[in-house]
């Protein structure tokens, strides 16, 4: 017969090899408690009588998890593409200079704005945006 010890108000049984089966609302509130309150893991696992490596594992996935759900926010930026003001573009000495427009783009990200000529090569602007994801 498996044996139920109570944590936090959880029960938590055992299996027939002696294992405890931690319920997952007991790991969403170690993991709260890791994450947003700031606890150690080890302070946690002692607390519920769990091996730290375990708790350890919940917290981490948990990380990951929100780290994804925040990605697709940090992961894109607007980009607008309009129409700028005329560029004066050089021409042979034989031919009298002429105004051309030229589009221009403009990357938001937070509280930085970056304009660009709307004919930048992907690399470059690939280079662009890793180094505003690096600097943060």
């Amino acid at each position: 017969m498996s044996a139920i010890k109570t944590v936090w108000g959880f029960e938590v049984p055992t299996s027939p090899s002696g294992r405890f089966k931690w319920p997952k609302e007991l790991r969403a509130v170690a993991v709260q408690k890791i994450l947003d309150e700031g606890f150690l893991c080890s302070a946690i696992a002692k607390e519920i009588g769990a091996n730290e490596n375990l708790v350890r594992r919940w917290s981490t996935k948990e990380k990951s998890i929100r780290q994804f759900r925040k990605e697709p926010e940090t992961n894109f930026a607007p980009v607008t593409v309009a129409e700028a003001a005329t560029e004066t573009k050089a021409v042979e000495t034989s031919e009298v200079a002429e105004a051309q427009p030229r589009a221009m783009c403009k990357l938001t990200y937070a509280d930085l704005v970056l304009e660009f000529p709307g004919d930048i090569q992907m690399k470059s602007l690939q280079a662009i945006v890793r180094a505003i994801r690096g600097a943060q």
